[in-house]
């Protein structure tokens, strides 16, 4: 009997409604240079599916020009994300749920100290590794960075010297190379600094598509298998990574053997610990400020960094924007929404301490919203309070409670009650 092909596999109808399961859990508005939206492809869900079947089959399969979206960056430079037509990520992610089971075992990609695109893995079992080696005694910690890393990866040769050779046959080899050179079809509606980002990546690995995962998990296994091979305690999240160390020096020996690694192995770079501001560098969390995927640490707790924080008020005021939500159910309902969201992201950490600095946030803009959406307010139901120095009005405690939003403390006690905050020894 002849074994199925992985063409064949990937062209069953079975194999993309796999696919378009996942893919159908993603923003339902996110769309291509078509404008074609998940919404609307599930319209038509079956006629499109077979219709990529029939083509897969016969060999006339055809990726799209991507749509490129600049996304600012927090120093100000565009990160340059492609955004795939909806028919094409359903191909590429059922390539990636192909191939990724025998490409997982050839390369150990789910080793102890990887945790971004593993499945059951995620930011949050990053840091409870991070605090189990903290209170085994690794009290130093070497921060580091991948300069540019999916810029600056070469594409082309992780594709053709460890993906396809550790395939079962080359009958999708072509869609894989394909699916990963796809041109950005907007670049002419672009400023000259976005047009340059995107420039800068043809080489490298698209960030926005569902193969990126895969390609850079495999770029970075042998960087994984060197460093735990050498005892350290690394932990890796995509191109970010921090090894806990006992003492200063270990963290020095450590940092010496990633750059040999992620330099001369990988042909990347590291930001360098000499530098002046590196992004790499040796911390003590206990004497100095120090964050890992938007966490801080400071050998007590582990708890939201203020960016954070910051980022729900800037939430806030477009979620309680009377302009863009227009009654006041939508905006109770959007603010409720977003409160228990956050809330429930950082759960598991101290996220007590900004409680009541939330809860001030919601109230004032809950007032402003409801006093422009004519909601008439008895004078009890109503406080003055003073938010970062500045008086405003606020909604009271009794008209918080019947406006139907939580409060912080109310979340956890009523819906969220399940709560296991990461503990940190002294």
């Amino acid at each position: 009997m002849t074994q199925e092909t992985l063409l064949n596999q990937l062209s069953e109808k079975k194999s993309l409604q796999q696919a378009w399961d996942k893919i159908s859990k993603e923003n339902k508005y996110s769309h291509g240079l078509s404008g074609e939206t998940i919404i609307d492809f599930s319209a038509n869900l079956q006629s499109h599916l077979q219709s990529i079947s029939d083509q897969l089959r016969k060999g006339t399969y055809k990726f799209s020009s991507v749509r490129g979206v600049p996304i600012t960056k927090p120093d100000g430079s565009p990160r340059p994300i492609k955004v795939p037509e909806i028919r094409d990520r359903v191909v590429i992610k059922a390539i990636v749920e192909l191939i990724q089971p025998q490409l997982a075992k050839v390369y150990n990609i789910n080793n102890v100290a990887s945790f971004a695109y593993i499945q059951n893995r995620g930011v949050k079992d990053a840091i409870i590794r991070m605090v189990e080696l903290y209170n085994q005694g690794n009290k130093v910690v070497l921060e580091a960075d991948i300069r540019k890393f999916f810029d600056s990866v070469d594409r082309h040769r992780l594709i053709r010297e460890r993906i396809l050779p550790n395939l079962s046959d080359e009958s999708i080899d072509s869609l894989i190379i394909e699916a990963t050179e796809q041109e950005v079809g907007n670049l002419n509606d672009m400023s000259e600094l976005e047009f340059a980002a995107f420039e800068r990546t043809k080489g490298g690995i698209p960030q926005g598509s569902a193969i990126s995962p895969l390609l850079s998990n495999i770029c970075l296994s042998d960087f994984d298998n060197r460093m735990l091979s050498e005892g350290f305690g690394l932990i890796r999240y995509a191109d970010d990574f921090i090894v806990m160390c006992k003492t200063k020096e270990e963290a020095h020996r450590a940092y010496i053997i990633a750059r040999e690694e992620i330099e001369e192995r990988l042909g990347l770079q590291l930001y360098h610990l000499e530098d002046v501001n590196s992004k790499t560098r040796i911390v003590l969390p206990s004497r100095e400020k120090f964050s890992f995927l938007s966490i801080q640490f400071d050998g007590k707790a582990v708890f939201p960094t203020k960016e954070k924080v910051d980022q729900l008020s800037e939430r806030l005021k477009i979620v309680t924007n009377v302009k863009i939500q227009k009654n006041v159910l939508t905006v109770l309902r959007k603010t409720n929404n977003l409160l228990c969201g956050w809330l429930a992201a950082f759960s598991y950490y101290d996220s007590d301490r900004y409680f009541s600095h939330i809860d001030d946030l919601i109230n004032k803009e809950l007032a402003s919203a409801l006093r422009q959406l004519k909601w008439v307010f008895k004078s009890k139901n109503t406080t003055r309070k003073k938010i970062k120095g500045k008086e405003h009005e606020c909604l009271s405690s009794l008209q918080r409670i019947n406006s139907g939003v939580n409060t912080c403390e109310s979340f956890f006690k009523f819906i969220y009650t399940k709560r296991a905050k990461i503990e940190v020894l002294s």
